[in-house]
């Protein structure tokens, strides 16, 4: 699908603003630190969302869709979105990275548990959904990333 630019844009201000509210929060010395690449993880993130409930919200047919608040005034734990009676975690990821990443700890959060985790991946201005069932991501190899334990998928 075509990601429209002003789902780029709306993202990178929102990300702005939840690393502003998360500062206190999810800075050096804790698990959730993400050091000078904390907008751009954010973002990335963001413009996943955005981009699930463009597709969500342009669809005559959709019912019965709630999303998690985008900006709330301090982390929100728990799914992404529940659809038709399932519940998602959206990720984003970058095509050009090669491949999909879910925290480690996150997946294995019983608050953080979802039936799937829909990744939106990333080629400029094009993006693709793909579905992967909650059990599948346990079977990842799990690695070291550059600021936490990660479950890697090469795409």
């Amino acid at each position: 699908m075509i990601v429209p630019q002003w789902i780029y844009s709306l993202a990178d201000e929102l990300a702005a603003s939840r690393s502003k509210i998360s500062a206190g929060i999810y800075h050096s010395g804790t698990d959730k630190f993400r050091g000078e690449r904390e907008h751009t993880i954010s973002s990335l993130g963001i413009r996943a969302e955005l981009t699930v409930r463009y597709k969500v919200w342009s669809n005559p047919n959709s019912c019965d869709v709630n999303f998690a608040p985008i900006i709330d005034t301090g982390p929100v734990v728990g799914v992404d979105m529940k659809y038709n009676g399932e519940t998602y975690d959206i990720k984003g990821a970058e095509r050009s990275k090669g491949y999909l990443m879910v925290n480690y700890d996150a997946h294995n959060n019983p608050e953080k548990s979802c039936d799937w985790y829909l990744f939106v991946i990333f080629n400029d201005n094009q993006a693709e959904i793909k579905k992967v069932h909650y059990t599948q991501i346990s079977q990842w190899p799990v690695i070291n990333s550059t600021y936490t334990k990660v479950y890697k998928w090469q795409i």
